[in-house]
């Protein structure tokens, strides 16, 4: 009986932790403690603020994903684009003293730009499981 509270009190732990959340262009569970404003893109920012993701979805065409990184990177004044895999392209940039990474993939004529702002490293774990939770509609 001991065991099978403890798996119950679990199972309602987890999935407390996250929550399944609705934007226009695509779903994803947000973690416990997180807010997100949906205007054109959607932001996702951690608890305190100390961390954010912003996502952001268009339909291009003619573009590739090195070229559309590369032009984002020139604009934010970021570093040269590489190669992460399945044709998506990360580059890190500076903005008022703070480090973001955005990563750049184009599928079906669909950009995606996630940019991912974590100067502290501590919600990396956290980020990650919200980014593998997410599907585009």
């Amino acid at each position: 009986m001991k065991k099978l509270t403890l798996a119950l009190a679990l199972i309602l732990l987890l999935n407390g932790s996250a929550m399944a959340q609705e934007f226009n262009k695509f779903s994803m569970d947000i973690a416990a403690g997180w807010t997100c404003v949906e205007d054109g893109s959607v932001l996702i920012v951690a608890p305190n603020k100390e961390a954010a993701v912003s996502i952001a979805f268009n339909t291009v065409e003619g573009v590739t994903a090195e070229a559309t990184a590369c032009e984002f990177s020139k604009k934010l004044k970021g570093s040269e684009p590489r190669l992460e895999k399945d044709d998506t392209y990360s580059f890190t940039f500076t903005s008022n003293g703070v480090k973001s990474t955005s990563y750049c993939s184009l599928k079906n004529n669909r950009l995606m730009l996630i940019t991912v702002t974590d100067p502290t490293g501590k919600y990396g774990a956290a980020i990650q499981q919200m980014l593998a939770t997410l599907k585009e509609k």
